[in-house]
């Protein structure tokens, strides 16, 4: 096991550089049990032991493992827009490995979302949470393949485009 310390909060050059006191483990091998009376033991399963104080100044801190997908929509896009990248997902959905039922909750989310973005006031409260409900699900479906990440990439896009569209 490897340990290092990062240099006192008091060290003035120390704050520009790192905001964590104390010390940090990282362990790829589980450690022997201690003996009785010498300490602490933390089992991480691989992730980060910190003994002492963490300020992030307000960023996220990440013990482990995190995943971030951004997704970019274009300037100025439209309602039609919209329903053509849902038609797009349409037909990449019997490729993605959906149970029927999932299949069939998407597929009422997205006729929802067609319906209101026709309308000239459309709600768009409903669909941003009918494109979020239909996430969801993909993302709950289990097993990953291309054609569900494709899907999942499209419908993120279509959430980025609601949110800036309504």
């Amino acid at each position: 096991m490897s340990t290092f310390r990062l240099p006192s909060e008091d060290d003035p050059n120390a704050r520009k550089t790192a905001s964590i006191a104390g010390r940090i483990r990282f362990s790829e091998k589980p450690e022997p049990a201690p003996k009785s009376g010498s300490g602490t033991v933390v089992r991480t399963g691989g992730g980060v032991y910190i003994g002492g104080s963490v300020t992030t100044g307000g960023g996220d801190f990440v013990g482990r493992d995190q995943f971030k997908t951004l997704y970019q929509t274009q300037e100025g896009a439209s309602a039609a827009d919209l329903v053509r990248l849902l038609a797009e997902v349409r037909a990449l959905l019997p490729q993605a490995g959906l149970d029927p039922a999932s299949a069939q909750a998407i597929e009422g989310d997205f006729r929802i979302v067609e319906e209101q973005a026709a309308k000239t006031e459309p709600k768009g409260g409903l669909i941003k949470s009918r494109i979020k409900s239909a996430m969801e699900l993909i993302q709950g479906a289990g097993e990953s393949s291309d054609a569900l990440e494709k899907v999942v990439t499209l419908v993120g896009r279509a959430a980025a485009m609601a949110a800036a569209i309504f």
